[in-house]
């Protein structure tokens, strides 16, 4: 017969448990949309910031080439004359 009195009392724990919980607090929240939007445009600007044009990455490839083709000579030649 104890068992029949329980019932109620475990209901009732059960009852205040649900309305103490933390709920939800709408002034905390932010619009998930403007977060995706900021994210994507502070990536967009990051990646833009990175990238030079291709007639750009071709001068710098020639000017490496051109540079490492003169140590080269200028190796070979030290060597020549020793």
């Amino acid at each position: 017969m104890a068992w029949l009195l329980r019932i109620p009392a475990r209901t009732l724990v059960v009852a205040v448990k649900h309305h103490a919980r933390d709920k939800r607090v709408v002034a905390l929240e932010r619009s998930l949309e403007a977060d995706l939007d900021r994210s994507a445009s502070g990536f967009a600007a990051w990646l833009a910031a990175g990238q030079t044009s291709p007639s750009g990455q071709a001068e710098r490839n020639e000017a490496r080439y051109a540079s490492a083709t003169l140590a080269r000579s200028a190796i070979a030649l030290s060597r020549r004359l020793e």
